[in-house]
């Protein structure tokens, strides 16, 4: 049986997790959930095929490449994933490959961009401690190489739409895939988005939903990150654009004691400016 495989092209803490479970949820497809690496996924809870772990020593080994090796391990896999349902659901939140590249790799597959607040998406890695291996700059090149592709494509989306507009945001997502989805299957993935709560890829936090995610409970990015980011000139016109706050009052989560004044207080007399960083960007280990 052919399986139909459909992706979802993001950055990390974009919500491409639960936007993946979810719009897979009506149809009963499996979810190839970062089957690329580079983590291996072959035990527990993913218990994907030991064809996965050849899978990422070859796409990691041809330097995130899509070699043809790469393309039929890949395929190999997502027709083992795919066997009972005959879909299968690629989350892949990274910067490679290019959209060019993965259209020639694969040239029957059909996928999403998913775009977030880059403030939110950066304040998420901050809340839950995911520094070490943050890019220069506080990733803002990769963000930018990303926002640039989601620019390029056609099927764009934004991930604040699912709170917005959930119906409208899952309906884009099936038609963008060639998914006939009616009323009830929409239903039914909106329904897991309230229930359903991905910390980080299929594992689920009980205490939180889509609606409240810890990214959006407190604030903990650097005044550095937030003034880098509002002052790059492409990055307020790609906020503007998707119609995100570009005023700093809008990333103040909770200042009921007052330390956002006095770190402005401090930072205005002293008038320091923000950090940069100069070198290489690195985009994919």
């Amino acid at each position: 049986m052919a399986v139909d495989v459909v992706w979802i092209f993001s950055l990390p803490r974009n919500g491409s997790s639960v936007t993946a479970y979810a719009a897979a949820e009506p149809f009963g497809a499996a979810v190839a959930d970062e089957v690329l690496g580079p983590w291996d996924r072959t035990g527990e809870p993913y218990n994907y095929p030991a064809l996965q772990r050849r899978l990422i020593e070859a796409y990691h080994g041809s330097r995130c490449i899509l070699t043809p090796e790469v393309v039929a391990l890949a395929t190999e896999l997502f027709e083992l994933l795919g066997e009972k349902s005959g879909r299968v659901v690629s989350k892949h939140p990274h910067l490679k490959p290019a959209p060019a590249e993965f259209r020639i790799a694969f040239p029957g597959c059909r996928a999403v961009w998913l775009m977030r607040n880059p403030l939110r998406r950066l304040n998420s890695l901050y809340n839950r401690g995911w520094t070490d291996d943050l890019r220069p700059n506080h990733e803002l090149a990769h963000f930018s190489g990303f926002a640039r592709s989601w620019l390029a494509q056609p099927q764009r989306l934004v991930f604040e739409q699912m709170r917005r507009d959930p119906r409208r945001f899952f309906r884009s997502i099936y038609r963008h895939w060639g998914w006939d989805a009616n009323d009830a299957d929409i239903e039914r993935a909106i329904a897991y988005t309230r229930d359903k709560y991905h910390s980080s890829s299929c594992e689920l936090d009980d205490k939180r939903t889509a609606a409240a995610p810890l990214s959006e409970s407190r604030w903990c990015l650097p005044e550095e990150a937030l003034e880098m980011y509002l002052a790059d000139p492409f990055v307020r016109r790609l906020m503007r654009r998707c119609r995100y706050p570009v005023g700093k009052p809008a990333y103040r989560v909770d200042d009921s004691d007052g330390t956002w004044q006095r770190r402005w207080y401090y930072r205005v007399r002293k008038l320091t400016p923000p950090r940069r960083v100069e070198g290489p960007v690195v985009d994919e280990p």
